[in-house]
């Protein structure tokens, strides 16, 4: 909730004292690790996900934050590990899926990535980011008809886009 609101410091301080309190909470690390990120410590916010992971190998979200890292510092391959674990984990998790369909248009993999965004938007069919990877990915495959329905698809989800400071 504070981190939804921006409330990054208290966000913070909430989640050290949690873990304070219990050292094995799992979701309390990786829940830091986003602040952390969010404030640009981002090594100290891999080092909370990879204690996450440490306390608890089957946490996907801690999975998949970890990738965004590391996609993020350009490491594709290690993020692709990341988010194949969470999928591993959960199938479903739309988001991982629609991560690791960016990672694989980073690699150049676009047959690989279609087909994440396919099964992303097959569970998830109003999730707007997946909407948008799959318009960028078939623009750029020259298929603007197909990536047109994609945008007008997340524009219909979404008119507004989100506030800076959401």
């Amino acid at each position: 909730m504070l981190y939804n609101q921006g409330r990054y410091d208290e966000a913070f301080d909430h989640c050290s004292r949690a873990i304070e309190a219990k050292s094995d909470y799992a979701e309390a690390y990786s829940n830091r690790g986003l602040v952390r990120a969010k404030r640009g410590d981002r090594d100290g916010a891999a080092e909370d996900h990879r204690l996450a992971l440490s306390i608890r190998p089957d946490y996907p979200e801690a999975h998949n934050n970890l990738g965004i890292l590391l996609y993020e510092d350009g490491k594709t391959e290690e993020a692709m590990q990341q988010y194949e674990a969470a999928l591993r984990l959960r199938p479903t998790f739309s988001q991982a899926l629609n991560n690791l369909a960016l990672a694989l248009i980073q690699a150049g993999e676009m047959e690989k990535a279609e087909e994440s965004l396919k099964q992303a938007l097959e569970i998830s069919p109003d999730y707007v980011d997946a909407h948008l990877s799959y318009a960028k990915l078939l623009s750029a495959a020259g298929r603007p008809e197909e990536a047109r329905e994609h945008y007008d698809k997340a524009l219909q989800i979404a008119p507004e886009p989100p506030s800076a400071d959401a």
